[in-house]
């Protein structure tokens, strides 16, 4: 039987409120894993990547969850900063 893991969202989207006063913006993301073995994940991201994946790698047990917090950081990659931005997983 093949393992997977599902997403809560395929979609974030990252803003900037206008009392967020830090170069960076963090949405949370949860993982499931509905079957009854341990999946692994990894996110596989360019040198240059904007988004940070914490953790990058890892493993969720049988009918559990884990969560993913991603980062953008625009400015810490010499980008112009915007109000918004996603990500599509």
């Amino acid at each position: 039987m093949k393992v997977r893991l599902e997403v809560e969202k395929t979609e974030l989207e990252f803003k900037f409120s206008e009392d967020n006063h830090q170069m960076f913006t963090s949405e949370n993301l949860r993982i499931v894993n509905p079957g009854n073995a341990p999946a692994s994940y990894e996110f596989r991201i360019g040198r240059n990547s904007l988004f940070e994946f914490n953790p990058r790698v890892g493993s969720i047990p049988g009918f559990s969850e884990g969560m993913v917090k991603i980062t953008y950081t625009p400015l810490g990659k010499l980008q112009k900063a915007q109000d918004k931005e996603k990500v599509i997983l």
